[in-house]
């Protein structure tokens, strides 16, 4: 982190972290804690899938928002390579809560599907919709 804190002071770039991308599948509750640390340089995360484990998830949430830190989410990946089911992917929470959101096909290689940008983009227009009409 202090080699990207770095390159981002000394060439005033963006920083892309990816952060969040882990689920109490692959690694123990208290390991689910590194969005906080990635948002204090990043302008924007890839993925974001285990913000409600995040000690004081709310807080990290409000930084987001207001410091206008995007979250990309990765629906298709999220499910196929984390288990993490469109349904359960916070990204309600992010939209409801006005964090910037950026819809993303992450690892189309992998999933070897070449339609993964635009069901994930169908999937977030239909949560974005649900969320709209349920507030």
């Amino acid at each position: 982190m202090k080699i990207m804190k770095c390159f981002k002071d000394l060439y005033d770039i963006k920083i892309s972290l990816h952060s969040g991308e882990l689920t109490p599948r692959f690694t123990r509750l208290e390991n689910l804690n590194h969005i906080s640390t990635a948002i204090e340089i990043a302008d924007r995360i890839g993925h974001g899938v285990d913000i409600i484990h995040e000690p004081n998830p709310f807080k990290i949430i409000n930084k987001m928002r207001s410091e206008k830190i995007a979250v990309e989410i990765n629906l298709l990946s999220n499910d196929f390579l984390l288990g993490v089911k469109p349904s359960d992917n916070p990204i309600r929470v992010y939209l409801k809560h006005k964090v910037p959101v950026v819809i993303s096909s992450d690892d189309p290689d992998i999933i070897k599907n070449n339609i993964v940008a635009a069901v994930s983009c169908r999937r977030a227009a239909l949560y974005t919709a649900i969320e709209n009409r349920n507030d």
